[in-house]
């Protein structure tokens, strides 16, 4: 009896000390395929750890640490209807076995945090990184690593609220722990150089932006080697940069070769692939390659809609990409269907109350206001005011961005006691949060321009009309729509005040750089799309026959 009871110990020691094996060497396989970007392989891993910790260790940190891989993987794809769920249970048992006063437990409060930052939660996400900020600091003290990563997310997270003195400080804040900690040389010090870089650029401090992301890039490459993930991150960086101040001939190198390190490194079938294609679609389209940057969003799509699926918030983006790419070259059916299925796809996946929602009914508006569909167009530019002014308040550029839109419409339709304090409103923020020399500036200073002269204001117009042109033709360069948008305004305005010889170079000026758009645009469009272009573009046409006609009568 006794040797038989010895043998069921040992057997259940066996089975016991297999399970264990088991569900650690699951966890270890998920960990190597999370290390070489393989996530999907990581999730069926972490997965199959936890059905096994379920059986006896469900409330133990092993098992609120699966939980909390697994949150953090599917929150960096995208699904997080998904994510939540499960941080909320790493949590919750973290709370409950270890104590609030611990270094896990503050670690799934800041990866919580950003999972509700990426939903647009801004308030539920500031809550938890103070949270685990507070934390860290009473266990660490302030030149810890742990407290600098912080640092960083709470910055990361005032920065996408428009928030930029407070994330500057704490990028600051974060980059000197961590110089302190490791050195110049050391990837988490180049990570906050890239964030602050980042930062600048949105405040249009260029110079300084320019000189994070050259520390950055030059410190990943030390590291990482120029073929590697890092470095073509840096490169995409770099390029978005001279892509936003209209530089366009160095946006492009830095551009392609992010695209094919990311290609060389992930594949063509990867979410980060795909966002590097939207990338240069973009700047194709702003340089008028109509037909490269639409075989970009084609490729873009294709990738997001076999990785993700077409109901994902990745997907929409791109179909918004494309809509605005139709919208502009005049082929508005096309872009109506893409807009209403990026919002229906958006609102599904984000809710109403979400910034890319608000940004899709802005862009779907701007289309109805384009047609002629002006109630359709109000209804959703208020809209869109609503979402961004509860998310991000009246002092941030996006909202800024919202007035000029409303501001359009009034205008457009005739009222006028309506557009002029919504444009003097866009243009005193922009200038605040971006500075003058900036396209969104330039574009408020020709439209209150536009509407001066329409009211007979015309001391106040002129000078917004020249603002708005040098502008221009400084940041996106004298081949741009803008720029012969810009100059048909003041031709416009200088033939209303006879000063016909200036209106006239103006005139020229602007159908210059309009034939130059046509030729691009018309190497990959077919004839039906080539005449929707210039039933579109027919003003410029007008306005010569016009003038010509009444300056030059004989």
């Amino acid at each position: 009896m006794k040797k038989l009871m010895l043998l069921i110990l040992i057997l259940m020691n066996i089975e016991s000390n297999i399970y264990s094996q088991l569900w650690k060497e699951y966890s270890d396989s998920a960990k190597v395929f999370s290390d070489q970007k393989n996530t999907d392989k990581a999730i069926e891993f972490y997965l199959k750890a936890r059905e096994e910790l379920k059986k006896d260790s469900l409330w133990t940190n092993s098992y609120a640490k699966i939980s909390h891989n697994l949150g953090s993987l599917y929150a960096s794809l995208g699904q997080f209807e998904k994510a939540e769920p499960f941080l909320l249970e790493a949590k919750e048992i973290r709370e409950k076995v270890l104590g609030k006063e611990n270094p896990d437990y503050a670690r799934t409060c800041t990866n919580l945090g950003i999972l509700y930052k990426k939903m647009g939660g801004y308030e539920k996400a500031e809550s938890l990184h103070l949270e685990a900020k507070h934390i860290r600091e009473k266990l660490f003290g302030k030149e810890h690593q742990d407290y600098a990563a912080s640092c960083y997310s709470l910055a990361n997270l005032y920065e996408d609220e428009g928030k930029y003195e407070k994330a500057e400080s704490l990028y600051l804040e974060a980059k000197h722990i961590r110089e302190k900690l490791f050195g110049k040389k050391h990837q988490d010090y180049a990570a906050v150089c890239y964030s602050l870089a980042d930062l600048y650029l949105k405040k249009s401090q260029y110079r300084k932006s320019e000189l994070f992301y050259l520390e950055a890039i030059g410190i990943w490459k030390n590291i990482f080697g120029k073929e590697s993930y890092e470095y073509g991150v840096s490169c995409s960086g770099l390029g978005y940069l001279y892509y936003t101040t209209g530089q366009y001939k160095k946006a492009e190198p830095f551009y392609s070769m992010a695209k094919q390190i990311m290609e060389n490194v992930l594949g063509k079938n990867h979410p980060d692939y795909a966002a590097i294609c939207n990338s240069l679609a973009a700047l194709y389209h702003d340089m008028c390659q109509y037909d490269k940057a639409e075989n970009l969003y084609f490729e873009a799509q294709k990738i997001f809609e076999n990785v993700v699926g077409k109901e994902h918030p990745e997907y929409a983006k791109t179909c918004n990409n494309l809509a605005i790419l139709y919208q502009d070259i005049g082929q508005y059916n096309k872009a109506e269907s893409l807009f209403l299925e990026a919002n229906k796809i958006t609102e599904k996946a984000l809710s109403k109350e979400h910034p890319d929602y608000a940004s899709g009914c802005g862009n779907l508006a701007g289309l109805y206001q384009a047609m002629g569909q002006y109630q359709k167009a109000e209804f959703l530019f208020l809209e869109d005011m609503r979402i961004v002014e509860k998310l991000l308040g009246k002092k941030h550029s996006d909202y800024a961005e919202t007035c000029e839109n409303l501001a359009d419409l009034y205008a457009e339709t005739g009222q006028t006691e309506k557009a002029e304090p919504l444009y003097v409103e866009a243009k005193q923020i922009f200038e605040s949060t971006l500075g003058k020399a900036h396209p969104e500036y330039a574009i408020t200073c020709n439209d209150l321009a536009l509407l001066y002269s329409k009211i007979g204001q015309y001391k106040k117009a002129e000078p917004l009309y020249i603002e708005a042109k040098q502008i221009r033709a400084k940041v996106v360069g004298k081949e741009h729509p803008d720029y012969a948008e810009s100059c048909i305004s003041l031709a416009n305005f200088c033939w209303m005040q006879k000063k016909f010889n200036l209106a006239n170079e103006l005139y020229v000026e602007s159908f210059t750089s309009r034939n130059a758009q046509l030729k691009k645009i018309f190497q990959f469009t077919s004839e039906v799309e080539k005449q929707s272009y210039l039933k579109k573009t027919a003003d410029l046409g007008n306005y010569l026959f016009s003038f010509n006609t009444s300056a030059y009568p004989h």
